[in-house]
């Protein structure tokens, strides 16, 4: 019998951890447009690097942009615009969250250049960054921040779409006034927690938790987020200019093709947005990443905290002995029994657990997963002083899992024979 479980902590530098004591993303809609400058596209800067850089694939990109700086990162070199400022040496020594001095100032030299040669106008702030699939968690979010500290919190994240490079929009989580709320405006809020085996998404609003899940594959986030962005969102009409927020963290052993998957899968929801005198489809989500690698970790931009995953994951792993049971009767019929289960729960204030039904069980034994949603039922969580909370628990069953897979894992519990 095997329960994964790991708790991931965020190490940060003292300074920017003091930086973030308190964190906001520059706000909710979407950033004014670049204006064009020079005739120079983003796109052709790109062309000279990207044979040296394996982006991510993405189905959700946008066009790139006029007018808007290129960050790359090849072969640990940093380079802006094609020129090496700096290296991500420092990173990788510290293995800590680390401002980057030399993709600093150069961003800030050239944000200053933009500013005189364009007064009156507001300053974009975007960036598109470049970085392989492979490139770890800590070098990108030190290079996202230090573009943002530089004023470009805005960044753009260059992606392969069908036969172009394409972008996909991530808002950095900047440093705001001590005591200000990260998101002071009324919305959904969906934490997604990113880790290499599996996606927990949390739902929240008006700083209560009302639903959580996990799933492993890409696919399943973004049919996943489009079913509840449909039960939980706030900002659907086309008129409002405003969008429910999303806030990605994401652990330190995450490769940025695991981000980019996540932002995509965001992505894929999409809805009307009147402006300019015509309407069109965008990302119905604004994704934020930040510093912290957990819901209510260092650097955490929320305040307002539900039940923490692991919290209910430790629960749900006390009934582990009730839910085998119920699999073993169903391998006394049929030894080969194996499969996913899929349950959702309301944990209510009090702490029990109501309305458990199935959520598309894969497992090919009617009774063993009625057995098991009675187990859920059977549960009990300490109280709590936010509203119901809305959870998919998946369960996953076989004759060995001593090394639950990751397709088959779900992000779950494996519980099989010994």
């Amino acid at each position: 019998m095997s329960f994964p479980h790991r708790r991931d902590f965020l190490f940060l530098s003292s300074a920017m951890a003091a930086a973030c004591a308190a964190c906001a993303p520059v706000g909710t809609g979407a950033p004014p447009t670049p204006a064009i400058v020079v005739p120079r596209t983003a796109a052709s800067r790109l062309v000279a690097g990207v044979e040296r850089i394996d982006l991510s694939d993405a189905t959700n990109g946008l066009a790139l942009e006029n007018d808007v700086p290129t960050v790359s990162l090849v072969d640990g070199k940093i380079e802006h615009d094609g020129v090496v400022v700096a290296d991500v040496s420092a990173v990788v020594q510290r293995r800590l969250l680390t401002r980057v001095e030399g993709l600093f100032d150069s961003l800030k030299a050239a944000r200053e250049a933009w500013k005189i040669a364009n007064p009156g106008r507001q300053f974009h702030g975007a960036v598109l960054l470049a970085f392989d699939a492979k490139a770890p968690a800590l070098q990108v979010k030190s290079i996202l921040q230090t573009a943002a500290f530089a004023g470009y919190p805005h960044a753009r994240f260059a992606v392969r779409g069908a036969g172009a490079v394409t972008r996909l929009n991530v808002d950095a989580i900047v440093p705001g006034p001590p005591g200000s709320s990260a998101f002071p405006e009324p919305g959904a809020r969906l934490l997604v927690v990113v880790r290499p085996e599996r996606y927990v998404l949390v739902w929240r609003k008006d700083g209560a938790t009302v639903s959580t899940s996990e799933v492993v594959a890409p696919a399943e986030l973004a049919a996943r987020v489009q079913k509840e962005w449909a039960l939980h969102a706030v900002h659907r009409e086309a008129s409002d200019q405003a969008f429910d927020q999303a806030v990605l963290y994401v652990g330190d052993d995450v490769d940025h093709a695991r981000i980019v998957a996540a932002v995509d899968g965001i992505h894929a929801t999409t809805r009307e947005l009147a402006t300019g005198g015509a309407t069109k489809r965008v990302p119905a989500i604004n994704v934020n990443l930040g510093m912290a690698t957990e819901i209510g970790g260092a650097g955490d931009p929320l305040s307002a905290r539900g039940r923490e995953p692991a919290t209910i994951r430790e629960i749900v792993l006390r009934g582990a002995g009730g839910f085998r049971a119920c699999y073993e009767k169903g391998v006394a019929r049929k030894k080969s029994l194996a499969g996913a289960v899929r349950v959702r729960f309301v944990i209510q204030p009090s702490g029990k657990v109501s309305d458990v039904t199935d959520e598309g069980s894969a497992l090919p034994d009617a009774e063993v997963v009625k057995c098991i949603m009675r187990k859920f039922g059977e549960l009990t969580f300490s109280p709590s002083a936010g509203g119901p909370e809305t959870v998919v628990y998946p369960l996953v069953f076989r004759r060995d899992a001593s090394a639950p897979s990751e397709e088959a894992g779900d992000g779950g519990v494996g519980i099989g024979r010994p």
